[in-house]
């Protein structure tokens, strides 16, 4: 199956069309994916306002935008795009809660790092993207993709919890190289949890690392939107 034509014609960076159209002839899926099949034209509107905003905010253009997060062409996994384009939606997000100076970092060859850093009220932060790349029921159940199967991490508590942990090499890394003082996992997801509920169980994963004030949690409620009502910071700043 050929990537719709909407997408290769809604000129996004052509980097990220020639990922999507080898894993959609592949028979990947992704939520990118999903939505270019289910809704080509809305999903190629959402994904170019999206990467306009993070080039206004940062100055660089989307070609470079996104090479800064990795994604490789030839790296054939579906939701590759999504944890890429969480990066991109990470820089729209802060941009919305008052960060300046908002700073893609990219790959670094010699050692892993955070994505992105980015100062709020003269506090510099390092702060990691990752996108939540499973469907979120209301009832708070992450599971994989469309085959059902419960993950290590059952519920959204315990998902944070596991990204706190596997990024906190990373973002004390960056904080040291970079001069920061505090840090943040941004996590982008859709689904269909209230952002009330959301907020709370995302509390609650804060306070059970002890609740260092040092380090917070970023809610992004939805992949391809540059921002939105429900994001947040967790605890509020």
């Amino acid at each position: 199956m050929s990537l719709p034509e909407p997408l290769k014609e809604a000129g996004l960076p052509p980097r990220l069309v020639a990922h999507l159209e080898a894993c959609e002839l592949a028979g990947l899926d992704g939520w990118v994916l999903s939505k270019g099949r289910a809704e080509p034209e809305r999903t190629a509107e959402a994904l170019r306002a999206l990467f306009d905003g993070a080039a206004m905010t940062t100055g660089l253009a989307p070609d470079e935008l996104l090479l800064r997060t990795g994604l490789g062409v030839d790296d054939l996994r579906g939701y590759r795009a999504d944890g890429a384009l969480a990066e991109i939606r990470t820089i729209c997000f802060l941009d919305a809660l008052g960060f300046s100076k908002i700073v893609p970092l990219g790959p670094d060859d010699t050692r892993q790092r955070a994505d992105l850093t980015a100062e709020r009220e003269g506090e510099r932060w390092a702060i990691d993207a990752r996108c939540a790349s499973r469907s979120l029921l209301p009832e708070g159940t992450f599971r994989r993709g469309r085959d059902g199967n419960p993950l290590p991490f059952p519920t959204l508590y315990d998902y944070l919890i596991h990204c706190r942990d596997e990024k906190a090499g990373q973002l004390a890394r960056t904080s040291a190289d970079e001069g920061c003082t505090r840090s943040a996992v941004a996590v982008a997801f859709e689904g269909d949890m209230p952002g009330e509920l959301m907020r709370s169980e995302t509390l609650r994963a804060w306070l059970a690392g002890g609740g260092d004030k040092s380090f917070a949690f970023g809610l992004m409620p939805g992949l391809f939107v540059p921002s939105s009502s429900e994001d947040a910071l967790v605890p509020a700043p």
